[in-house]
């Protein structure tokens, strides 16, 4: 099937040794989205990545808004830049899956944008074309409001990723409202170059149905378990 959006897999880790893991987690994770992604390629990128891929595709002045910041924060940067100038999709490792990405789009798929239940759109997993004019305007976004001096990465990463869609796609930054979710992604089933999901995190995803086999499978504490195996701190510094 001849697509729009280029087959292959962009994945971060802190270092490139990812796949050489030993993890049950992995395995119903980020493995999983590859052994199922059939004629799809990957590309792992650890830290130092990130910073080259940064410094090469920003202006000095933007990249030192982000020079000191935490690697989730450049992670946010750089995956809008990479899918902006690539295409392909970006997922967080700790996505379960188990559905194939070729079920998810059709010949007329440049845009795959879930939903994280009626509050936001899902920043974990970007599956586009290249040129989306949402990633540009995302980062336009965040670079202002970098200058303007917000430090919150909420804000910077998952909030202003809404606001991106929402301007490119509908002209105008809406209240987030559940009612205003729900009418954008009415609207994107509409278009056939969208394919959109309501997605309930970890268990119900654009990639991910439970079956009786898998719900004993405990997300959050594997999760935690692999993540502290590995010394990495979660971005909110709970666990």
């Amino acid at each position: 099937m001849v697509s729009f959006i280029p087959k292959i897999v962009h994945i971060t880790w802190k270092s490139k040794n990812l796949f050489d893991l030993t993890s049950i987690f992995l395995d119903n994770c980020i493995n999983n989205v590859l052994n199922l992604a059939e004629d799809w390629s990957c590309i792992l990128y650890d830290d130092y990545d990130i910073e080259t891929y940064l410094l090469e595709n920003l202006d000095w002045q933007d990249y030192s808004l982000l020079k000191n910041k935490h690697i989730i924060e450049k992670c946010d940067v750089w995956r809008l830049i990479k899918l902006y100038n690539e295409g392909g999709l970006y997922t967080d490792i700790d996505r379960l899956c188990n559905i194939s990405l070729n079920s998810i789009i059709d010949v007329n798929t440049k845009l795959v944008l879930p939903t994280c239940q009626d509050l936001d759109f899902s920043q974990d997993f970007m599956l586009s074309a290249p040129k989306n004019p949402i990633f540009l305007k995302t980062l336009e976004l965040n670079l202002k409001r970098r200058y303007e001096g917000c430090n919150n990465m909420y804000f910077l990463g998952a909030q202003t990723y809404l606001h991106g869609i929402m301007l490119a796609l509908f002209g105008e930054i809406l209240s987030q409202k559940e009612e205003n979710i729900i009418s954008m992604r009415n609207i994107l089933q509409t278009w056939d170059f969208i394919q959109t999901y309501r997605e309930d995190p970890p268990y119900n995803t654009i990639l991910y149905r439970p079956t009786l086999s898998q719900v004993s499978f405990d997300h959050e504490t594997e999760k935690r378990k692999f993540y502290a195996s590995q010394n990495v701190r979660h971005w909110t510094n709970e666990w």
